[in-house]
């Protein structure tokens, strides 16, 4: 889990966040010159291991992303 108290994210930015080359509208203002893959890659990742990952944002108060994956469990 990874929580932040920076700007946060508005419900629309939340549905694409994790999409290639999308970013908060607060990353693009602040003269960030990251392409916007970090998040995509993270989620494609986890999706192929199987596991989840969320974000949590209320715009102006910050955001927690949680990732969660599965446990192995070694064959005997």
């Amino acid at each position: 889990r990874v929580v932040d108290d920076g700007p946060g994210l508005n419900k629309e930015e939340q549905a694409r966040i994790f999409h290639d080359y999308e970013r908060g509208v607060s990353k693009s203002v602040s003269g960030d010159r990251s392409m916007g893959l970090g998040l995509a890659i993270c989620k494609r990742l986890t999706d192929h291991m199987g596991g989840t990952l969320q974000v949590h944002s209320e715009f102006g108060k910050g955001s927690r992303f949680t990732l969660s994956l599965p446990v192995a469990v070694p064959h005997s």
